[in-house]
């Protein structure tokens, strides 16, 4: 992976502060009509910044999208297209994703199948929108506890990342993005964890330089595994280490873990299990651990059935024939896919972070 060093962000993901006031410039083609997909709040805050820009380019019209994953649903697609089709969107339209990652999922989803695919810019608004769900052009929504299982690839036309978005974002949300950069540390680039273990006074103070460029650092090591393998068929997979075991989290606490969270849990679970099966030493699991600690991320989550959690990851979409495979972790910045993972020697490490939760209370 020593090309990862040489890697490049498109020209079409723009990493800068202020982006957000030179939207104009930024969208320099032409487009019949756009509809912004956003949440209320995030209207109200934004939204006076970006009527005049936007009214500068096409026409537009907002479409309100409920908050939380919820609103990753056949249901809420079927409600975005209608809404298209009723404001007469041609191919030749825009849609504008103002959000986190539900948002930027479901407007590429929407995107992708409109009239067989129209564009999609992102305007990412939370820290795991910007360093994940924008970059790579997966789109995806939920199927009842099955995470992302209907989806596509659709690249978007632009992503805009402003990290002047992050200012306002909620303290937990903040720390929630960080698991996906630590996440790219430990499968790639072990400087990431220097940065936020050096640093983290500053990160914790929205230092914009600095937050600027873990996100053009993390966005780059993305890019590097979507450019090596687009369509997810064989390295791309490392990307989701801690995925399998956190989608499961997600679901069986009905969402109410954060994504990130969600994902910090699932690469402690996934080291603990590579350490059991001797792939990792013990020093490198305490690392990955403590620098979750030190930014306030959880480690396991509460009691929950063992066996409706294995039967979650069975369904996950890296499974195959019904068997387990996983992203597990060898060293700092190198991880392996490991298939048909004994589900006995998860159910050893689900016990043991299921005891550490009832010692510790």
């Amino acid at each position: 992976m020593a090309d990862l060093l040489s890697a490049t962000l498109p020209a079409s993901t723009i990493v800068a502060a202020h982006s957000l006031d030179r939207l104009a410039y930024h969208l320099n083609f032409s487009c019949s009509q756009i509809v912004i997909f956003t949440h209320p709040s995030l209207w109200s805050i934004y939204g006076e910044r970006l009527e005049s820009q936007l009214s500068a380019i096409a026409p537009f019209t907002v479409l309100h999208i409920p908050e939380g994953e919820g609103s990753k649903s056949l249901v809420q697609a079927k409600r975005c297209w209608q809404h298209l089709a009723r404001k007469r969107v041609d191919r030749n339209s825009l849609i504008l994703a103002l959000g986190g990652g539900v948002i930027c999922d479901l407007a590429g989803f929407v995107a992708s199948v409109y009239m067989r695919g129209i564009d999609a810019v992102y305007l990412p608004t939370s820290l795991l929108a910007m360093v994940d769900a924008a970059i790579g052009g997966k789109t995806g929504i939920n199927l009842g506890k099955n995470k992302n299982v209907i989806g596509s690839f659709h690249l978007p036309k632009r992503v805009l990342i402003d990290p002047l978005f992050l200012r306002t974002l909620p303290r937990r949300e903040y720390n929630a993005g960080f698991a996906e950069v630590i996440k790219y540390g430990m499968i790639a680039h072990p400087p990431l964890l220097d940065l936020l273990e050096q640093h983290w006074h500053r990160f914790e103070q929205k230092d914009e330089a600095l937050l600027e460029e873990v996100i053009k650092q993390s966005c780059t090591i993305k890019q590097w595994f979507v450019d090596a393998d687009f369509k997810d068929r064989g390295i791309r997979a490392q990307l989701n280490y801690g995925h399998t075991f956190g989608h499961a989290i997600e679901s069986l606490t009905h969402y109410q873990y954060l994504h990130g969270e969600a994902v910090a849990i699932g690469m402690s679970y996934a080291a603990h299990l590579s350490l059991r099966m001797n792939l990792t030493d013990r020093a490198t699991v305490q690392r990955q651990d403590e620098i979750c600690k030190q930014i306030g991320l959880p480690l396991a989550a509460p009691p929950y059935p063992i066996t409706r959690f294995i039967a979650l990851m069975k369904s996950d979409k890296k499974a195959s024939d019904g068997k387990i495979n996983l992203i597990l972790l060898e060293k700092i910045g190198k991880v392996i896919q490991v298939f048909q993972v004994n589900p006995s020697l998860i159910k050893q490490i689900l016990l043991e972070h299921q005891i550490k939760i009832s010692i510790s209370k």
